[in-house]
């Protein structure tokens, strides 16, 4: 009985080592950081969050905002955490509306118009006045706030 007991635990044990997401060895050491982003005193639902390496770092570092306004960061896009280091933080979120009639059949479209819903600035490396770094070990949360709430429309590029 105490064999068996422990063959199951050795099976469970090797079973979950399996499950894990193992980082690979190209990508440098992660550290769990939580961003917390506020519009209007509000927590921001929905809010795309980038980091964008001050120097010339090459992993995409970003999350979505749950109701609370929390993101919890994840590097190119499965991996939790962010490679310590200096980053700019970029805040975007849009909206988008259909007008007009639906379409008639597979070959035709509806017309759609986007909206901004966080101010521009927040959504450019040169522009965001928002800053953060990543430290090895264990990071605290940061808030960053967004200024208003906007529905501004978004403008076709020229030529398009």
């Amino acid at each position: 009985m105490k064999h068996q007991s422990f063959f199951v635990a050795f099976v469970i044990a090797i079973t979950l080592m399996g499950c894990n997401k193992q980082r690979p060895d190209w990508l440098p050491e992660l550290y769990p950081m939580t961003v917390i982003i506020m519009q209007d005193g509000k927590p921001l639902e929905g809010a795309s969050v980038q980091l964008i390496p001050s120097d010339s770092g090459r992993f995409a570092v970003s999350g979505i905002t749950d109701a609370a306004g929390q993101a919890a960061l994840t590097t190119s896009g499965k991996y939790p955490g962010a490679p310590s280091g200096q980053y700019k933080v970029i805040v975007t979120k849009t909206e988008i509306e259909k007008i007009g009639p639906p379409p008639k059949d597979e070959y035709s479209s509806q017309q759609i118009v986007e909206y901004h819903l966080v101010e521009t600035q927040y959504g450019g490396r040169k522009t965001t006045p928002h800053e953060i770094e990543i430290i090895s070990g264990k990071n605290e949360a940061k808030t960053f706030d967004v200024g208003k709430k906007i529905r501004e429309k978004v403008e076709a590029a020229p030529g398009t």
